[in-house]
């Protein structure tokens, strides 16, 4: 309840205030970085005995893996909190805030460990006990080939600044599952110089067996820089301490960039042939302003596991500009008000821009070329417009391994299109400057590519007249390389409306078309920062869930399909009283596409039986039922696919 009435206040003010402005066009929002890192109001005892959580009734193909006092520790899209062993495929490590009792902190570190493929998991808790007081904070995990390694930031650790951030790391000198973590070390040589925040760390293990770890942090304090240590091992990893370089400062925000809030934390990721990426999205500084004027990508690139790093590369205004004018509509409607507004204008460059949004993933596919992905949306001065269109959205950059050259400056970036975010970033939850963003390339298939992010996918009205909006993890995968990418499809749909799955992470290596993905779910019953205004102020519960995107099946037999395994939204949605649903089956098989209710019931099935490879399309007849939500489950051949519709009448 305490989230359908947040929302409906929501509703009520946004309504009003819209109404007010149906000539003005969408209500624009400052530029500036406004993420909440951290709670805004003071943290409360979780009281359990308020939970009414069932997830046995809530969530259809998740496991259940633990819980967290709160959502702050995967909030952010730079850390790595799932990660697989690729020696041996069925351990998967997960590194998260934990749950540790009614009144403790919400910042212990917690560290879960699965050998048969995410089936069952071992947990292990305090893993940075005796600290601080503050606890830990944005764990990540690496899963590598003997040990498994939780690194994360302490919270009033030592660190220096305004918030005494501190980077350590932590691995299980048994092995895996052993539990017999070694004492938390630093990363950085001297802790109390930066405000240690947000560890981006990647490892990687080279052709001849040697290891390589590099992390980088942000200073959130003094000039905030991004800084980088480097570490290998000239043969495989024993379980001694990273002998870490001293700290490279790999981004110096007043040196090169706009100052006061416009530039993001920064991700980064390296392949096993030490190619990798580190990039951000920020206004260049204005005396540089000539050079570049959007607020873009920048990116710097290594040839040696992150050993050395190039000069800044961009993609130029021109370009940039180009894609988006043929992109952003020049008059667009409002979703709050029902007619056309004119606000933008008709000249790209001249009067907005395209805006590249904080939130980055970054992915360096096996032949080293480079993926981002970023949402955007237009800008006008110091202001975005977040509800503008439906091509407000997440999107695909990428440049091959020798698109760069000369050690910096312009280079061309190709660009595609994910998905709509219009309707998320219209709501505060999860906000266009606060999403989750999450990547995975496949190590069995070629060019496939896959994301997932969260958004609203469904709005809708309860029996007492109350309102909620409904957050989801949803997804695509692309199998030419990030050219094209798949419908969107809802990868962790649960049949209740007032329950939200947010901040979802996959393991970055995918296999035969399926990820593995880790996210939560909050209970709104149970708040533990007072006052509640976020998703993330309640009691989590972390969930993990294998998603096959694509059939399995050799590259042969895919080359072959008509297509894939994809179960397409229905058309119109909404609709009264009828609508059309569509789907792709890679190969001949039993199908059963089956309706249910809101509350789980199956309603109607809609075809039970055989049908060929291809393309297939079912009718649905509402008529005989009332206005809600619905949901329609395909099924073959151990497939399953579930997505949501609406009926109004």
């Amino acid at each position: 309840m305490r989230k359908m009435l947040s929302i409906t206040l929501t509703l009520i003010f946004a309504l009003t205030a819209y109404a007010a402005e149906a000539n003005r066009g969408p209500k624009s929002v400052p530029t500036t970085l406004n993420k909440n890192y951290e709670p805004v109001g003071r943290e409360i005892p979780a009281d359990l005995s308020q939970s009414t959580f069932n997830h046995s009734l809530r969530e259809i193909t998740g496991v259940l893996v633990d819980s967290s006092k709160n959502g702050y520790g995967m909030l952010v899209s730079e850390t790595n909190p799932i990660s697989r062993n690729e020696a041996n495929t069925d351990q998967i490590l997960m590194g998260y805030r934990q749950f540790v009792g009614l009144t403790a902190t919400s910042g212990a570190i917690g560290g879960t460990y699965s050998d048969d493929g995410g089936a069952s998991f071992t947990s292990f808790s305090n893993l940075n006990d005796g600290l601080s007081v503050a606890g830990g904070r944005y764990p990540s995990a690496i899963a590598t080939a003997n040990y498994p390694v939780i690194l994360w930031n302490e919270s009033g650790g030592g660190g220096g600044g305004d918030y005494g951030g501190r980077g350590f790391y932590t691995f299980d000198e048994g092995g895996y599952g052993e539990g017999i973590f070694y004492d938390p070390t630093d990363i950085h040589n001297n802790p109390s110089v930066n405000d240690s925040w947000i560890v981006v760390p990647c490892y990687n293990t080279d052709a001849s067996g040697n290891n390589y770890m590099t992390v980088v942090m942000a200073d959130w304090s003094n000039d905030k820089d991004h800084f980088m240590f480097h570490a290998n091992e000239q043969a495989a990893w024993e379980g001694s301490e990273f002998q870490f370089s001293n700290s490279l400062t790999i981004l110096n925000t007043v040196r090169e960039f706009r100052t006061g809030g416009y530039v993001s934390n920064g991700n980064m990721d390296i392949n096993d042939d030490g190619i990798g990426y580190y990039a951000v999205s920020a206004y260049i500084r204005d005396e540089d302003s000539s050079m570049v004027n959007n607020h873009t990508l920048f990116v710097k690139k290594t040839e040696d596991f992150g050993a050395t790093w190039s000069g800044w590369y961009w993609e130029p205004d021109a370009l940039l500009d180009a894609y988006f004018e043929d992109v952003f509509p020049d008059s667009s409607y409002d979703m709050f008000d029902s007619s056309d507004v004119s606000y933008l204008g008709d000249a790209l460059g001249a009067n907005w821009s395209p805006f590249i949004t904080y939130d980055l993933e970054v992915i360096s596919d096996p032949n080293g070329a480079m993926h981002i992905w970023a949402g955007v949306l237009p800008s006008w001065g110091e202001s975005v417009y977040v509800r503008y269109s439906e091509e407000n959205g997440i999107y695909h950059f990428s440049v091959p391994a020798d698109g760069f050259s000369g050690g910096g400056g312009p280079v061309t970036m190709e660009i595609s299109s994910i998905g709509s975010m219009q309707m998320g970033w219209a709501y505060d939850n999860p906000g266009w400057s606060a999403n989750v963003i999450s990547g995975a390339y496949d190590r069995t298939i070629d060019d496939a590519l896959y994301i997932s992010y969260y958004t609203v996918t469904d709005t809708g009205t309860t029996n007492d007249g109350t309102s909620w909006a409904d957050a989801n993890i949803v997804g695509s995968f692309s199998l030419d390389n990030g050219q094209t990418w798949s419908t969107v499809e809802n990868l962790t749909n649960t049949v209740d409306g007032e329950l939200d799955e947010i901040d979802g992470h996959l393991n970055r290596v995918a296999e035969n078309g399926s990820v593995q993905l880790l996210y939560q779910i909050p209970d709104f019953d149970v708040a533990t920062i007072d006052p509640p205004e976020q998703n993330e102020d309640y009691m989590q519960r972390l969930y993990f869930v294998n998603h096959a995107f694509i059939a399995a099946g050799t590259d042969d037999d895919r080359a072959e399909m008509p297509g894939y395994f994809n179960l397409n939204q229905n058309y119109p949605n909404p609709f009264n009283p009828g609508t059309q649903i569509s789907f792709v089956l890679p190969e001949a098989g039993h199908v059963e596409l089956t309706v249910f209710d809101i509350t789980g019931r199956e309603l109607v099935s809609l075809y039970q039986g055989q049908l060929n490879a291809g393309s297939h399309e079912v009718s649905f007849d509402g008529s005989a039922h009332a206005s809600g939500t619905y949901f329609y489950r395909l099924e073959m051949n151990g497939h399953q696919a579930v997505k949501k519709m609406l009926l109004v009448k």
